[in-house]
């Protein structure tokens, strides 16, 4: 068995929201950055 640790450090994220076509649909993407790094995405959802 293979056992990893890392310390992590502090993570940021944002959320973007944007409405798609006439207004009926609206999804929210989630970005997110650990310490220094860069940032990533992380996340795509529906937003009701």
């Amino acid at each position: 068995m293979i056992e990893s640790h890392r310390k992590i450090d502090k993570s940021e994220y944002w959320a973007l929201c944007a409405t798609i076509g006439k207004g009926t649909l609206k999804i929210r993407v989630i970005v997110r950055r650990i310490g220094n790094g860069k940032m990533h995405f992380w996340s795509v959802m529906n937003v009701k």
